[in-house]
Protein backbone atom coordinates (compact mmCIF):
# COMPACT_ATOMS: atom_id res chain seq x y z
CA UNK A 1 0.00 0.00 0.00
CA UNK A 2 1.20 3.31 -0.95
CA UNK A 3 1.77 5.84 2.25
CA UNK A 4 1.37 9.68 1.36
CA UNK A 5 3.87 11.19 3.80
CA UNK A 6 4.46 15.28 4.85
CA UNK A 7 6.75 15.89 1.90
CA UNK A 8 4.54 14.18 -0.76
CA UNK A 9 1.59 16.55 0.22
CA UNK A 10 1.04 19.62 -2.54
CA UNK A 11 -0.36 22.95 -1.17
CA UNK A 12 -3.58 23.08 -3.51
CA UNK A 13 -3.59 19.41 -4.96
CA UNK A 14 -7.22 19.21 -4.41
CA UNK A 15 -8.51 15.10 -4.98
CA UNK A 16 -11.34 13.03 -4.74
CA UNK A 17 -10.63 10.33 -2.58
CA UNK A 18 -13.89 8.55 -2.36
CA UNK A 19 -17.29 7.92 -2.73
CA UNK A 20 -20.56 6.31 -0.02
CA UNK A 21 -23.76 5.36 -0.94
CA UNK A 22 -25.85 6.29 2.25
CA UNK A 23 -28.13 3.05 3.71
CA UNK A 24 -31.41 4.04 5.89
CA UNK A 25 -30.50 1.10 8.22
CA UNK A 26 -26.98 2.57 8.72
CA UNK A 27 -28.47 6.17 9.02
CA UNK A 28 -31.20 4.56 11.73
CA UNK A 29 -28.27 2.43 13.73
CA UNK A 30 -25.74 4.97 13.84
CA UNK A 31 -28.96 7.54 15.24
CA UNK A 32 -29.98 5.09 17.76
CA UNK A 33 -26.99 4.78 19.42
CA UNK A 34 -25.15 8.52 19.10
CA UNK A 35 -27.96 11.01 18.13
CA UNK A 36 -31.43 10.11 18.85
CA UNK A 37 -33.22 13.10 17.79
CA UNK A 38 -36.80 12.31 15.76
CA UNK A 39 -35.73 13.39 12.70
CA UNK A 40 -32.58 11.25 12.94
CA UNK A 41 -34.85 7.86 14.04
CA UNK A 42 -38.50 8.41 13.16
CA UNK A 43 -39.65 8.18 9.95
CA UNK A 44 -43.33 9.53 11.18
CA UNK A 45 -41.74 11.95 13.57
CA UNK A 46 -39.38 13.05 10.36
CA UNK A 47 -41.99 13.91 8.69
CA UNK A 48 -43.09 17.07 10.82
CA UNK A 49 -39.58 18.63 10.44
CA UNK A 50 -39.22 20.97 7.41
CA UNK A 51 -36.34 17.82 5.97
CA UNK A 52 -39.75 15.93 5.00
CA UNK A 53 -38.16 12.85 6.15
CA UNK A 54 -35.50 10.83 7.71
CA UNK A 55 -32.00 12.70 7.58
CA UNK A 56 -28.23 11.96 8.65
CA UNK A 57 -27.04 13.32 11.80
CA UNK A 58 -23.44 15.47 11.15
CA UNK A 59 -21.30 13.03 13.23
CA UNK A 60 -22.54 10.10 10.91
CA UNK A 61 -21.69 12.45 7.74
CA UNK A 62 -18.03 12.75 9.69
CA UNK A 63 -17.97 9.45 10.05
CA UNK A 64 -18.41 8.22 7.13
CA UNK A 65 -15.25 11.06 5.60
CA UNK A 66 -13.51 8.95 8.40
CA UNK A 67 -13.97 5.50 6.97
CA UNK A 68 -13.50 6.82 3.14
CA UNK A 69 -9.75 8.53 4.36
CA UNK A 70 -9.06 4.97 5.95
CA UNK A 71 -10.18 2.97 3.36
CA UNK A 72 -7.19 0.57 2.41
CA UNK A 73 -8.11 0.77 -1.49
CA UNK A 74 -6.80 4.36 -1.12
CA UNK A 75 -2.92 5.59 -0.02
CA UNK A 76 -2.76 6.17 3.37
CA UNK A 77 -1.99 9.51 4.73
CA UNK A 78 0.95 9.02 7.25
CA UNK A 79 -1.20 10.88 9.96
CA UNK A 80 -0.15 11.06 13.45
CA UNK A 81 -3.64 12.62 14.42
CA UNK A 82 -6.03 15.11 14.00
CA UNK A 83 -5.62 18.22 15.60
CA UNK A 84 -8.67 20.14 15.00
CA UNK A 85 -12.04 20.39 13.36
CA UNK A 86 -12.62 23.94 12.46
CA UNK A 87 -15.67 25.79 10.89
CA UNK A 88 -17.52 22.43 10.25
CA UNK A 89 -20.96 23.41 8.06
CA UNK A 90 -23.81 21.63 7.75
CA UNK A 91 -25.36 23.30 4.45
CA UNK A 92 -27.96 20.38 3.30
CA UNK A 93 -29.45 17.03 4.57
CA UNK A 94 -28.39 13.97 3.70
CA UNK A 95 -31.10 11.14 2.97
CA UNK A 96 -30.90 7.72 2.94
CA UNK A 97 -29.95 6.63 -0.66
CA UNK A 98 -27.75 9.78 -1.03
CA UNK A 99 -24.12 9.07 -2.91
CA UNK A 100 -21.72 11.43 -1.04
CA UNK A 101 -18.14 12.17 -2.79
CA UNK A 102 -15.50 13.50 -0.45
CA UNK A 103 -12.58 15.97 -1.73
CA UNK A 104 -9.52 17.10 -0.04
CA UNK A 105 -7.57 19.82 -0.79
CA UNK A 106 -4.31 20.77 1.45
CA UNK A 107 -4.71 24.22 1.64
CA UNK A 108 -1.13 25.23 4.30
CA UNK A 109 1.46 23.25 5.64
CA UNK A 110 4.57 23.57 7.78
CA UNK A 111 6.99 21.74 9.33
CA UNK A 112 7.57 21.35 12.95
CA UNK A 113 10.63 23.23 14.38
CA UNK A 114 10.88 20.95 17.66
CA UNK A 115 9.90 17.66 16.39
CA UNK A 116 11.98 17.32 12.53
CA UNK A 117 10.18 13.95 12.25
CA UNK A 118 6.55 15.25 11.22
CA UNK A 119 4.41 18.69 9.64
CA UNK A 120 1.67 20.07 10.16
CA UNK A 121 -1.08 20.17 7.37
CA UNK A 122 -4.41 22.27 7.35
CA UNK A 123 -7.27 20.77 4.62
CA UNK A 124 -10.32 21.98 3.31
CA UNK A 125 -12.96 19.45 3.29
CA UNK A 126 -15.96 19.10 1.33
CA UNK A 127 -18.64 16.34 0.57
CA UNK A 128 -21.16 16.61 -2.19
CA UNK A 129 -24.41 14.27 -3.07
CA UNK A 130 -25.34 13.28 -5.61
CA UNK A 131 -26.78 16.51 -7.31
CA UNK A 132 -23.67 18.06 -6.83
CA UNK A 133 -25.07 20.02 -4.10
CA UNK A 134 -22.46 20.38 -0.93
CA UNK A 135 -23.62 18.85 2.28
CA UNK A 136 -20.63 19.52 4.93
CA UNK A 137 -17.61 21.05 4.81
CA UNK A 138 -14.76 21.99 7.20
CA UNK A 139 -11.26 22.69 7.83
CA UNK A 140 -9.29 20.25 9.47
CA UNK A 141 -5.10 20.49 11.23
CA UNK A 142 -3.43 16.89 10.66
CA UNK A 143 0.02 16.10 12.18
CA UNK A 144 1.42 13.95 9.53
CA UNK A 145 4.75 12.17 9.18
CA UNK A 146 7.68 12.70 7.49
CA UNK A 147 9.56 10.49 5.08
CA UNK A 148 11.72 8.14 7.13
CA UNK A 149 15.20 8.45 6.30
Amino acid sequence: MDIIYYEDIVVGDKTTIGQHQTDKAEILEFARKWDRQPFHLDEEAAKSYPYGGIIASAPYILSVVTRIMTSPDIPQLAVIGLLEYEHVRILNPVRPGDLLTVTVEPIEKRELKTKSDRGIVRYWTEIKNQRNEVVLNYFSVCMITRRPI
